[in-house]
């Protein structure tokens, strides 16, 4: 879409993008209270497409920071394309999920994709799975969430990577700077893998690959297409292990040796899928100890600050034993969290609700104290101290 206005002339890929709208716009509904940071008036369309933004891939608090000089360095953001997204519904005076509809959806004959829920949704759409297998249930999205809320079927993303392909309603000079390599990320030790405009970008003996993949915990999916061959494939998962499944089907439906598939994006869901499996498969048989010694073993190694798999991985996991009433599976699975994120505030607040309700109050309370302590604006913990005392 963004691509379409840049062939009209309506949008140039390097103006910085807060001179099509005013600083007044931008800061109320993109950058938030207290942002003093000169730096994003430098980001321009091109940076956000090939997200060197200097944008984290999602804030935390109201409130965006820059964490690098913008068009240095390659940093993946989902905040880039937030930007980008309230920057063109200035241009166009049109929300999202009507611009969408009008310039890709419609056009292309996209009738089941929507950036916003669709009644007609409610009986064609997967459930979500977590990593123990328990369904998650639908999200219906009332806001259109340009890098998360679009809902549509693998045939309708075929049909519109087709279209990429072939550069539908794009000059010749856009449709070339789509799918050339735009940003930094094959010199920072990802050889023959970079980003175009808005797509991921390989290059393998099948010629230049266009790819993404798409990881919303419970819902996982990829896509890889070659332009010149015409040949791809677009696969989507309700499944948290989703991309487990990469290779393998890249392997039937393409074949060949493919880049990707040993950046640094892609290793953690090929290596992981089988030691997570087994893991999640202990704990589900209420082998709560044997499941221990097996993170320690297998997993460890993976989860950390610096590693594939944040503190969301465990906690979960824990969380979903306390919904259980297993408290003494969920304080040891929390425990085993402390440990691989010992300045964590999140995984202490978990970790002292464990112990609360399986009775150790002293504990609980000491763990609270821990968690205000690394986030002062940790309001639950602030709640159960007052609660407790």
């Amino acid at each position: 879409m963004v691509a379409k206005f840049v062939s009209r002339g309506e949008l140039d890929l390097d103006r910085p993008l807060i001179e099509y709208a005013s600083e007044d716009y931008v800061k109320k509904k993109f950058l938030g209270p207290g942002f003093d940071d000169d730096r994003y008036k430098k980001i321009t369309a091109r940076m956000a497409l090939n997200h060197s933004t200097g944008f984290p891939n999602l804030r935390e608090g109201d409130t965006i920071s820059i964490e690098f000089e913008p068009g240095q360095k390659f940093s993946y953001s989902a905040e880039a394309f937030y930007y980008l997204q309230t920057i063109m519904e200035r241009i166009s005076d049109q929300q999202l999920a009507e611009l969408m509809r009008r310039e890709i959806f419609e056009p292309l004959g996209l009738t089941k994709s929507s950036y916003v829920w669709q009644p007609e949704f409610e009986d064609n759409a997967a459930y979500r799975h977590d990593m123990m297998g328990e369904c998650r249930g639908l999200k219906r999205h009332t806001r259109a969430l340009g890098p998360a809320s679009l809902q549509t079927t693998a045939c309708d993303y075929a049909r519109f990577l087709i279209a990429v392909m072939n550069g539908e309603g794009l000059n010749e000079q856009t449709h070339r700077d789509m799918l050339n390599f735009q940003s930094t990320y094959s010199k920072e030790g990802n050889e023959g893998v970079d980003w175009g405009l808005g797509t991921g970008l390989e290059r393998s003996d099948y010629g230049i690959g266009i790819w993404q993949w798409g990881d919303n915990t419970c819902a996982q999916a990829f896509y890889l297409v070659f332009p010149e061959r015409k040949i791809g494939v677009v696969y989507f998962t309700n499944s948290f292990y989703g991309l487990a499944l990469v290779k393998d089907i890249v392997d039937m439906a393409i074949g060949g040796e493919h880049p990707i598939m040993a950046c640094g994006i892609m290793q953690p869901y090929l290596k992981l899928s089988k030691p997570i499996s087994a893991f999640i498969q202990r704990i589900n048989n209420g082998k709560y100890g044997e499941a221990g010694d097996f993170f320690k073993r297998h997993l460890r190694e993976h989860v950390g600050p610096a590693c594939a798999y944040n503190e969301t991985l465990l906690n979960d996991i824990g969380h979903c034993l306390l919904r259980k009433k297993h408290l003494n599976a969920a304080v040891s699975i929390f425990r085993l969290n402390a440990e691989a994120f010992p300045n964590s505030w999140l995984v202490y607040d978990s970790l002292g609700e464990a112990y609360l309700k399986s009775g150790n109050r002293d504990l609980a309370i000491q763990n609270y104290k821990k968690s205000l302590k690394l986030n002062p604006d940790n309001s639950n913990a602030v709640r159960m101290l007052e609660k407790l005392k």
